[in-house]
């Protein structure tokens, strides 16, 4: 229990015999009044818990150990009779270990109260706020609390705690790394974690006898982007569901198949054109599932299907929104989901059967989401590409569709969106790209020495063909791969320790970087083991590195002079070398042509995902922040050099590339807010604010204090030369 050095209590409250255990709140007012409870609460104590942010100064004649919290490391409640009706909580919370319920005047059964916040969040009230005349009922509170069995533990990813888990046996509930529930009806004696995107190690635990007292610890584990893919259908010169590989099964009904230029093969849909999917398409869409899809209407009508499958399941374009139907229950329309005519769109849609919700997507982002009114239920009938069994057609092109039988999580639907396949004239495109940029601007310089000016050189008409570059390749953004000369993707295999060695070698290769010593790399992955032993594990890995390389023609390991670094070969394409190249060319760069060549190959590379994500060690730390405020500072740089309208496509991609590497960065907020307002897309630009006002209270637990409108205003201000 909690009290503050003004309250009025008895002295036979600080005796050893009441049985009240109690912690002092302060908050900076009356610190001798806390001094003098303290020195009465020790008489009868020796340890001390305080719970303040203000310094105190302890006299040494207090002999009790005393324990400080920050009142900012707790999640704190405050209790009102909302707590008994359902009110939600759920900004309260977050992965500190422990709660503070405020029941100060609470006006409200604090104990149901108490129990009842206990099983909702998973998180058990370790201090109770309480005002004088409440201690009394407030000691039998604490004391039923702390008599209640509890089953309690954490759930981490890569030694971090892992918010927002769900629990099988108790739908609502989420809990932020650690957990506990009170053993009440043996409610909670399973626990089985859920989390989309996720399996768990174990996936389950049944509380015995035996293992009573001991602290459960479950590790989540990130699902590969293609886990539980069921169906992925292409169209390049014939529909094909490349995951099943049936595509003599696949019923074509009057489809062209084209080239385009953004997205090679795809499909054209007119004059009530169909594709049937085929009987194997018949197990999809049974339970868990998540759809993407690109989409390019050329004509909307009322309803344009773009799956259906059975009375149950139909994704359709409705009057210009994306929507799910089930027959006689409802049209579930999205006002926030607009596809529009004429455009490439990607759009998703999941379907959780843990919530019995479903969510919407328009290129990668989150729009909107569904309570279902009745339980989703499979069918056996086979997929319809393009109709339904209304017969309501699609008009226009579809690109990529994939279907999952499990639920995707936004990070994950956001990844499709980004790495999504673009058909082999797609993916040259990119490579292409990439190339001439570099040879351009080698020319350019060239060219400047002799005499040759920039508008001779980009008035130039005709090119020579440029070579696509070797496979062999590594890329750092959105994740670690490792590409050798057969295409295969070789970090996929290695061990969590292989792959850090390989990382840290790698890092110390580029630049002017010339390697790093065999101590560095034992005080870096091996601190704590013995020298002996740190000699043969680095001795076993650097073998396993040299063995997993073999397949590389362009790239080897190489130990020289004292130091471990890899020889890459310039015809392998180094991801990491190539940012750094053409954001040093293009930070002193103010010629808006040459800047307008060199930013897509870019964008390309750094909307995969940031520097060496999914690797979270301290010692990657100096390296990731480095690079991620190099790219933060050239993005926010071509804001004052690029112009809203003439480059607002470049200008939004570097606003998502600051977001991806900084969620709560203000004028990557304002600037993607800003152009999408100008586009007139207004429901997406406020769902982009609403997602960075949630972020912000969820990160800072205060509200964002700039409100939708003043951002706008703001922007024209600078523009028109004001504030």
């Amino acid at each position: 229990m909690l009290i503050s050095p003004e309250s009025n209590l008895p002295d036979s409250i600080f005796s050893s015999e009441t049985g009240i255990p109690l912690a002092f709140y302060y908050d900076g007012g009356n610190q001798k009044g806390l001094i003098k409870k303290i020195k009465a609460y020790s008489q009868n104590h020796s340890q001390i818990i305080v719970i303040s942010k203000e310094g105190l100064a302890i006299p040494g004649s207090i002999q009790a150990e005393i324990i400080i919290y920050n009142p900012e490391g707790l999640d704190s409640v405050k209790i009102s009779a909302g707590t008994l009706s359902g009110q939600s909580y759920d900004s309260c919370f977050s992965n500190n270990d422990l709660l503070l319920a405020d029941i100060t005047n609470a006006q409200t059964n604090c104990e149901e109260a108490c129990f009842k916040l206990w099983q909702g969040y998973g998180k058990l009230p370790n201090f109770l706020k309480a005002s004088p005349p409440q201690f009394s009922s407030t000691a039998g509170v604490i004391s039923k609390l702390n008599h209640t069995l509890k089953i309690f533990g954490a759930v981490y990813e890569n030694d971090k705690l892992l918010p927002a888990v769900s629990w099988e046996n108790s739908p609502g509930v989420k809990t932020y790394g650690y957990f506990c529930f009170p053993l009440i009806d043996d409610v909670y004696r399973r626990l089985i974690p859920y989390k989309a995107g996720y399996r768990f190690s174990p996936d389950i635990i049944h509380q015995s006898g035996s293992n009573m007292g001991n602290m459960k610890i479950f590790h989540g584990i990130k699902h590969e982007p293609d886990y539980g893919l069921m169906d992925d259908f292409t169209f390049n010169g014939k529909a094909r569901n490349e995951q099943r590989g049936n595509d003599k099964e696949l019923i074509t009904n009057g489809v062209q198949f084209e080239e385009d230029a953004e997205h090679g093969g795809v499909a054209f849909f007119a004059n009530k054109a169909y594709i049937d999917a085929g009987l194997q398409s018949k197990e999809s869409l049974k339970s868990n599932f998540s759809i993407t899809a690109w989409v390019k209407p050329t004509k909307l009508g009322w309803n344009n299907s773009i799956l259906g499958k059975g009375k149950n399941f139909v994704l359709k374009i409705h009057n210009g929104k994306l929507t799910y139907t089930m027959q006689g229950v409802k049209d579930y329309i999205s006002e926030s989901t607009p596809v529009p005519v004429n455009t490439w769109t990607h759009v998703g849609m999941v379907y959780s059967r843990f919530n019995n919700r479903i969510y919407f997507y328009l290129n990668g982002e989150h729009t909107d989401e569904f309570k279902l009114i009745a339980d989703y239920a499979g069918s056996d009938y086979t997929l319809i590409i393009g109709s339904n069994l209304w017969e309501e057609f699609f008009t226009g092109y579809l690109g990529e569709i994939k279907i999952w039988g499990r639920e995707l999580n936004e990070d994950e639907i956001h990844y499709q969106y980004l790495n999504s396949r673009h058909e082999t004239k797609s993916s040259l495109f990119i490579w292409a790209l990439i190339l001439m940029s570099g040879a351009g601007l080698a020319l350019y310089f060239i060219l400047k020495k002799i005499g040759v000016g920039r508008k001779q050189l980009f008035q130039t008409k005709s090119r020579k063909p440029v070579a696509l570059p070797e496979k062999e390749r590594i890329s750092c953004f959105g994740g670690l791969n490792i590409i050798d000369s057969e295409g295969i993707n070789i970090s996929l295999k290695f061990s969590p320790k292989l792959k850090q060695l390989f990382t840290l070698i790698f890092l110390y290769s580029q630049g002017d970087k010339k390697g790093i010593t065999s101590r560095q790399l034992t005080e870096t992955l091996w601190a704590g083991m013995n020298a002996a032993n740190a000699k043969n594990s680095r001795g076993t890995y650097v073998q396993n590195l040299r063995s997993a390389l073999l397949s590389f023609k362009k790239v080897k390991l190489v130990f020289n002079d004292k130091l471990w670094f890899l020889d890459i070969e310039e015809s392998c394409f180094n991801e990491y070398k190539e940012v750094e190249r053409i954001l040093t060319v293009l930070h002193r760069e103010k010629d808006v042509i040459v800047i307008e060549n060199l930013l897509p190959p870019l964008i390309a590379i750094l909307k995969q995902g940031r520097f060496m994500a999914n690797m979270e060690e301290s010692w990657l730390d100096p390296f990731i922040e480095k690079m991620n405020n190099h790219i933060i500072e050239f993005c926010i740089s071509m804001f004052d050099i690029l112009d809203n309208r003439r480059h607002a496509a470049l200008l939004f991609d570097l606003a998502e590339i600051i977001s991806l590497n900084d969620p709560l960065n203000e004028p990557a907020l304002q600037k993607r807010i800003v152009l999408l307002i100008e586009q007139g897309k207004h429901s997406f630009a406020h769902s982009v604010y609403d997602n960075f006002i949630r972020l912000y209270k969820e990160l800072y637990k205060e509200d964002y204090s700039v409100d939708f409108k003043d951002l706008i205003i703001g922007n024209s201000r600078l523009d028109e030369g004001g504030l």
